[in-house]
């Protein structure tokens, strides 16, 4: 089954959020999307890209959140 955007960007803020560590490409890789996806996130305001000792790493913003929480609510209400 294909996801949506609004899958795949709740998909990378929940590993985000459950895996603070982890570099943006392995985030990607392990969820099986595509990297371009990360800018569209980041003009859309919720996450901010910034380095860390080297290496790039997310930030979700107060406006990711505020999606991420609302993402989980219609999970919960639509389950599949």
């Amino acid at each position: 089954m294909r996801r949506g955007r609004l899958d795949r960007a709740g998909s990378i803020l929940e590993e985000r959020v459950t895996r603070p560590q982890r570099s943006p490409t392995r985030i990607t890789a392990g969820l099986g999307i595509i990297y371009n996806i990360l800018s569209e996130l980041e003009a859309a305001g919720l996450v901010q890209v910034y380095m860390k000792k080297k290496c790039r790493q997310l930030m979700l913003t107060d406006q990711g959140r505020e999606f991420l929480a609302c993402y989980r609510r219609c999970i919960e209400l639509f389950p599949s």
